[in-house]
């Protein structure tokens, strides 16, 4: 993980040389691809939310006797998972997709 964290930095840094270099269509494209990345991770969610639904209508549909902190536990359990899902997607795909990036368009 520390790797991971350690590329992302380096592909920001790439990113932000890459853009100071660029023109506004070069900007603009890869603003999009941004956008594009965050829409895809936004899709991944639909599995996380079914999970965590399938979760609290199982427990109340068997008629066990669980308060609202469990089940709140519960959701935070998955959401913070989807979390953790979607930050390391989005560094993975960052870091390969705009690692030395300068080099590549040299």
């Amino acid at each position: 993980m520390k790797e991971t964290f350690r590329k992302f930095k380096s592909s920001i840094n790439e990113i932000a040389k890459y853009c100071r270099d660029k023109n506004l269509k070069s900007l603009i494209n890869l603003f999009l691809e941004m956008i594009l990345i965050v829409l895809i991770i936004t899709i991944f969610k639909f599995p996380f939310i079914l999970i965590r639904d399938f979760g609290v209508e199982f427990v109340t549909s068997m008629a066990i006797p669980i308060n609202g902190i469990v089940l709140g536990l519960w959701n935070i359990f998955w959401d913070l998972s989807y979390t953790l899902f979607g930050i390391y997607v989005f560094m993975r795909i960052i870091g390969k997709r705009y690692e030395n990036l300068n080099k590549k368009i040299k």
